[in-house]
């Protein structure tokens, strides 16, 4: 066995006591884990207390809330009840009205009115408060069995407490819609107070021939107090649980409902409980202003006719000065949270089980596999550091060879380096070759055309002279043969002209490809300027080719820039969607779902960049030459006036002239499509 390093013994001893630090560490975990199981057991119990708590208010709120509405959706039935019985009430006397009205149409008026109102004044509907009345349609009083003196009075300017015109309302309502409802404020007959004035509604519809309209009218609050009356009796019926019932308090201290008979109808308004706490008085207060909670101590609880703590929920109803509410006695809810304790703990014991055998189940396992592989560990450590002599020694002489290997293919692939350097030099200089040969076989092409047309215009010019002066000298110059000469010679200097001038617009297209022709100075302009200025000097050709413009999503963007530079960047997209886009017809439409030839500008803007997007609805580029949209000479209409160094000047102005980038949409199947990005200086003040 080789003789081990010190190093190499102490990792053999650390190795022997790990089975002893795995089985310590098992049982500080097994404690930590039983530790947080107790922190969250105490933690699970103060939530659940909370938690009883809050639904127990809860269940008291939907309780309340509730009965709360309950009572405003039969109070609305009720209004509706009373418009309904005022309109069949109304229409039973019109019916009698009418009746009599026919029976004794022969008779005089005065007569048969006496008839009817003998009919009507004695009538009494609605447990004897119902009665009818009869008015003229200017307001004077026919027929009033409670207020017989108001008869034959006119009444049309008397008013309600709210400044309401009550008989004029009726007789505008009778006159103008035949019959309809009207809800105003009267005294009530047999009210101490006369000053007092109840809600009323009444019902009214218009007998043409006598120009009458009659009428009856309730109380609101005289059905109100039957409506209460049924209210009371169901909420003290209803039964929550052993100790939960419902009670109604109105805003003077009275008992309304209780679950006790002997409290109904008793002012409690100063009863204070043991704590000192005038707890009637606190719960109108509490209805008074909408509602809440209130903790107290209750007179008396159900199951035990003792005092005990409890906590009310109530809630105003304000239109009748009602308190209504319900409670829970704390001794309830707590008796739920001992029960759930109990179950909670019974819960943590079994978990604290569990974590016993299950620490137990693994600390022994894992004590014992250490052990094991603690062994097995110092067994191959020992036969490891026999392997690695032998293979040291062998390594030892293969690194001799590996040093004159490595020293060969060095030296082998720094020759392979310097081919390639070599190689990608030359393959550089070609590209340029190339590329050079392409744009001055370019220019040459271009410019051979219009210098070949002027020199070919001057040789004939020339030979006209020649025999223009010869004609002279031999004095046979005749009117005909100068007209013929003026005429050619015209013809000739056209085309010099002309083509001299092309010539001349095709250098300065040459030199607009140059990448450092900036002339102009930087200064702030609002980019939809540059985009109106272009459409303007271009109108007569979108208006040639019956092209509209749409710029959508664009917002006012103030960009400091070359204003010129930008504006032909546009000129230049517009007059190539003029060329190639569209046809020379105007009335061709090229893949157009709507029928309508468009080019349409967007964009948007950020901190840094200012995104334009281009784009028409023409005939587009065919798939093979859309990699050649940039290239310098490069249409497809060759025999005509296109120089193909259109897109090749939006490039180096966009890129070069604006320091932006330029791409083009290949993807689009249907028309052209161009993305623009400019860097947003409006806050740069460099030039």
């Amino acid at each position: 066995m080789p003789k081990l390093s010190k190093d190499e013994q102490r990792i053999l001893k650390i190795t022997r006591l790990v089975p002893i630090l795995v089985l310590v560490i098992s049982i500080l975990l097994v404690m930590f884990i039983t530790n947080k199981n107790n922190e969250r057991f105490e933690s699970d119990v103060i939530q659940m207390k909370e938690e009883s708590l809050i639904e127990g208010k809860r269940q008291l709120q939907n309780e309340v809330n509730r009965i709360h509405q309950y009572i405003i959706q039969e109070r609305k039935k009720t209004i509706s009840n009373i418009k309904k019985n005022m309109n069949s009430r109304t229409n039973e006397a019109y019916a009698i009205i009418k009746s009599i009205y026919d029976k004794n149409s022969d008779k005089k008026p005065e007569y048969v009115k006496k008839m009817i109102k003998d009919a009507l004044v004695n009538i009494r509907f609605n447990e004897g408060r119902g009665y009818f009345f009869i008015y003229d349609v200017d307001g004077t009083s026919f027929m009033h069995p409670i207020l017989p003196h108001l008869e034959t009075r006119n009444l049309i300017d008397l008013q309600d407490v709210k400044g309401q015109y009550v008989i004029k309302s009726l007789s505008d309502i009778a006159t103008q819609k035949n019959e309809g409802i009207l809800t105003w404020w009267w005294n009530k007959p047999n009210i101490d107070n006369v000053e007092q004035e109840f809600e009323k509604i009444g019902y009214v519809k218009h007998f043409k021939p006598y120009n009458w309209f009659v009428g009856t009218g309730e109380y609101v609050v005289d059905f109100e107090a039957d409506l209460k009356k049924q209210l009371l009796t169901h909420i003290k019926n209803i039964t929550l649980d052993k100790n939960g019932y419902l009670f109604v308090i109105d805003n003077k201290g009275n008992y309304l409902a209780h679950y006790l008979d002997k409290y109904i109808n008793q002012n409690r308004m100063h009863i204070v409980d043991e704590n000192g706490l005038p707890f009637t008085k606190e719960i109108v207060k509490i209805a008074n202003q909408g509602e809440g909670f209130l903790s107290y101590v209750g007179t008396v609880k159900p199951t035990s006719g003792l005092p005990a703590e409890k906590i009310s929920f109530i809630k105003g109803y304000s239109d009748w000065g009602w308190a209504i509410g319900t409670g829970v006695y704390l001794s309830d809810i707590n008796e739920i949270i001992n029960r759930k304790q109990i179950e909670l703990d019974k819960k943590n014991q079994q978990e604290l089980y569990k974590i016993i055998i299950i620490g137990i189940a693994i600390c022994l396992p894992l004590f014992i596999f250490f052990i094991f592989i603690s062994n097995q560990i110092k067994s191959r450590f020992e036969k490891y550091k026999s392997n690695v002599e032998i293979k040291s020694d062998e390594l030892k002489l293969l690194n001799k060879d590996l040093e004159k290997i490595v020293v060969l293919r060095t030296e082998k692939l720094q020759n392979t380096i310097l081919d390639l350097k070599q190689t990608q030099e030359k393959l550089v200089e070609t590209e340029k070759m190339a590329s050079m040969m392409g744009l001055v076989s370019g220019v040459a092409h271009e410019m051979n055309t219009p210098f070949g047309i002027a020199i070919t215009a001057l040789s004939q010019t020339e030979e006209n002279l020649s025999a223009l002066l010869g004609k002279l000298k031999e004095q046979k110059l005749t009117k005909t043969y100068l007209a013929q000469f003026e005429e050619s010679s015209e013809l000739s200097y056209e085309l010099i002209n002309n083509n001299m001038n092309k010539a001349i617009n095709l250098i300065d297209s040459f030199k607009s490809l140059s990448p450092q022709e900036k002339t102009e100075e930087k200064r702030q302009f609002q980019l939809k300027d540059a985009i109106t200025q272009s459409l303007s000097s271009n109108k007569d050709l979108l208006d040639d080719k019956d092209v509209i413009i749409l710029i959508e999503d664009l917002p006012d963007i103030m960009m400091k820039s070359h204003f010129h530079t930008v504006f032909d960047v546009f000129n230049q997209l517009i007059q190539n969607s003029m060329i190639h886009a569209f046809p020379n017809d105007k009335n061709s439409i090229i893949n157009n779902t709507d029928n309508q030839n468009k080019i349409v500008i967007s964009g948007s803007v950020n901190d840094s960049f200012i995104t334009i997007f281009y784009e028409d609805n023409g005939q587009g580029i065919e798939q093979e030459n859309k990699d050649k949209v940039f290239e310098p000479f490069y249409t497809t209409k060759r025999n005509t006036s296109c120089t193909g160094l259109g897109m090749s000047i939006l490039y180096n102005r966009v890129v070069h002239q604006l320091d932006g980038e330029i791409t083009f949409d290949s993807e689009n199947i249907n028309g052209f499509k161009m993305k623009i990005t400019l860097p947003n200086s409006h806050t740069n003040h460099d030039d």
